[in-house]
């Protein structure tokens, strides 16, 4: 099996070129980086313009969870994934998420009972008569006038994102998808 975890500085920016490869990004790597930001506790993107770069906090209060679940999740889909955190942050994060795993079947004493999903009024009336959400993918799939591409792709998300419905506990994040898909409708 290849390796697919990448050791980097703490001080790492993503460039258009792949410091492991020295070519361009594609679609197999990922990014994760733990930073001591007192502006955010989680931020994402770069997808569009180099790879997509997942920063989180160690100001928020589950970044040793976070770490873990986030290595777990792309080793499982095959990703790899460029980390950037020291070693003393990394083996903290490990001891803490001892008996844990990213897709566990019930909610983590630290997670909210309700997350949000955001999305336009017309997607909403699809949701209630299909009567669940669907990913973007399954939703291609069974309609052929769907949106030709998922919104993802002005935010620059992975392909496989679009795989997944999308939640978040903060209305910056949720409002982020109805705000680009107005600029996507605008341009």
């Amino acid at each position: 099996m290849k390796e697919l975890i990448y050791r980097v500085s703490e001080d790492f920016t993503a460039t258009d070129i792949n410091p492991i490869t020295n070519k361009p990004y594609d679609n197999s790597w990922i990014v994760y980086c733990l930073t001591s930001s007192d502006e955010y506790h989680m931020m994402n993107g770069g997808g569009i313009k180099t790879v997509y770069t997942l920063k989180v906090s160690k100001n928020y209060p589950d970044w040793k969870m976070s770490i873990i679940d986030f290595i777990e999740f792309q080793e499982d889909n095959g990703k790899s994934i460029i980390l950037s955190a020291s070693n003393n942050d990394l083996e903290l994060a490990k001891e803490f998420y001892l008996g844990h795993h990213y897709n566990e079947k019930s909610l983590r004493q630290n997670e909210p009972g309700v997350l949000i999903h955001s999305t336009t009024t017309e997607n909403w009336e699809s949701i209630k008569l299909d009567g669940c959400l669907k990913s973007w993918s399954v939703l291609k799939a069974e309609r052929k006038d769907w949106e030709e591409t998922p919104i993802g792709n002005e935010l620059g998300d992975p392909l496989d994102f679009s795989d997944y419905i999308m939640f978040s506990n903060g209305a910056v994040s949720s409002e982020m998808v109805i705000l680009s898909n107005k600029l996507e409708k605008s341009i």
